[in-house]
């Protein structure tokens, strides 16, 4: 008797333990995916995973922007404007208080309905630090109010067409809520196991029942499809990849290139990879003055490409967020253009890039053999033999350059017309700090870290 009850609480203490282990489980931050034992059809795996959250998202955009117009919206962002003064220098948070929200609201509107719109809004559109600023985005951003720009991940537009299920989807739709119900702490990997179990199981005759049923939603979803894609030509991700694919800019050197082999096409014994290779070098014994005219010409097509981008496929605010443009003319092809219009060249910024870039240009330092890693090596051994009486030499010597260039540079500004000059002056701001880059200046800081006296002679190798 006494060996039962022993069992019987060991069993109940268990089934604690299990259940706690359960519940106690840290949340992933990472979607398990999802194995099944039947092979999944068109992207099963992830509809699988991303339906029901796809669906949620698209619900709760329509919940906040089917109440208001674009109108309604614009109304708003107009009346905010209004009570905003010329030279406001507090934040958004703070203006936004401020506001009379009593003169803000129009007609059936209440206050604390114009403030709630205000707060979907702000979610919405990148944070600046005036309200002024913030209502800008806003602007665009009502044009297609069920956009969510700062997401990665893109999102649909509410009259677009949902991917049409596989006949394996449909069978795991229909299957799922009972098997949770029946298994509420089963893991969505063991649900998966399971249907994918039963439906492989399943006769030939039902499977079609399936299939018959994925196969008409197939037929309405191209036919819905086309007719979304005649209303909203821009959404059509076929003529996107054709626009962009046409008029993307070649390098300079690419049209150089281009140029060239036009000449040598008709030729009997024409090999392209040849004459590539042969041009390749002929572009690098190539003066400024010659490299520039190709520079300029990649520069223009270049400028008329982002401009018809812009036109036609940045029109929205949630494309301007998410894409990243890399430009056609590199930063020595930009400093090529720079030297011929007269802008000084930066000078080293330290005794070390002095004297590396004086030995790199030394004709014995070119024959190491090896990567150009083995060459800065060479450098850096031979820097430590240098005496610390010669070090602050070029210390020295950097400085006074530094002195020259601030001098140089003035005088190249006042050439410059004002636009050209606001241009660069914007380059010299400061760049935005990572966190990678506040903590390298934590450690540059830290009391381990060797003190130079003389500011020029830092940044050497170790």
């Amino acid at each position: 008797m006494n060996n039962l009850v022993k069992t019987s609480k060991k069993n109940k203490h268990l089934d604690i333990q299990e259940n706690h282990s359960i519940h106690s489980q840290p949340k992933r931050k990472k979607k398990e995916n999802i194995k099944v034992e039947e092979p999944l059809e068109e992207d099963d795996v992830e509809v699988l995973q991303s339906y029901h959250e796809e669906e949620v998202g698209q619900q709760t955009a329509k919940e906040e922007s089917e109440e208001w117009a674009k109108e309604d919206y614009n109304e708003l962002i107009k009346r905010m404007e209004e009570q905003i003064p010329k030279n406001d220098t507090k934040s958004f948070t703070k203006r936004a208080e401020l506001l009379d929200w009593n003169l803000v609201t129009f007609g059936n509107h209440s206050v604390e309905e114009c403030q709630e719109k205000w707060k979907i809004m702000r979610t919405k559109v990148r944070h600046y630090r005036l309200l002024s600023e913030i209502l800008q985005d806003a602007k665009v951003w009502a044009e297609k109010p069920w956009t969510a720009p700062l997401s990665k991940k893109k999102t649909r537009h509410p009259e677009q067409p949902p991917r049409p299920l596989s006949s394996f989807m449909l069978f795991y739709m229909d299957k799922k809520d009972k098997i949770i119900k029946k298994n509420p702490h089963l893991k969505l990997t063991d649900i998966s196991r399971i249907i994918g179990e039963k439906y492989k199981a399943m006769s030939a005759a039902k499977k079609s029942q399936y299939s018959l049923k994925a196969l008409e939603m197939q037929k309405e979803y191209k036919y819905n499809i086309a007719k979304f894609y005649e209303k909203y030509p821009e959404y059509n991700p076929s003529t996107k990849k054709q626009i962009v694919k046409s008029n993307k800019p070649l390098p300079p050197f690419k049209l150089y290139l281009k140029e060239k082999l036009k000449k040598h096409e008709n030729d009997e014994d024409f090999n392209q990879h040849e004459y590539t290779e042969k041009y390749k070098e002929l572009w690098k014994t190539l003066s400024f003055k010659k490299k520039a005219c190709w520079i300029r010409l990649a520069k223009e097509e270049e400028e008329k490409y982002l401009e018809h981008l812009n036109d036609d496929l940045m029109d929205d605010f949630e494309s301007k967020v998410n894409s990243a443009y890399r430009s056609v003319i590199s930063k020595e092809e930009n400093a090529i253009l720079d030297r011929l219009a007269g802008k000084p060249e930066k000078p080293p910024n330290s005794a070390y890039s002095l004297f590396s870039k004086l030995m790199l240009q030394d004709k014995d330092m070119n024959q190491v053999e090896g990567e150009p890693k083995n060459r800065m090596r060479e450098v850096a051994s031979k820097w430590k033999e240098v005496p610390d009486e010669q070090k602050k030499e070029y210390a020295e010597r950097v400085q006074h350059m530094h002195e020259n260039y601030k001098l140089e540079f003035a005088n190249y500004l006042d050439t410059l017309s004002d636009e050209k000059r606001a241009e660069e002056m914007a380059k010299l701001q400061p760049k935005k700090r990572t966190v990678k880059t506040r903590q390298k200046s934590v450690n540059k800081d830290s009391p381990n870290t060797k003190s130079q006296s003389h500011p020029f002679l830092k940044k050497e190798p170790e």
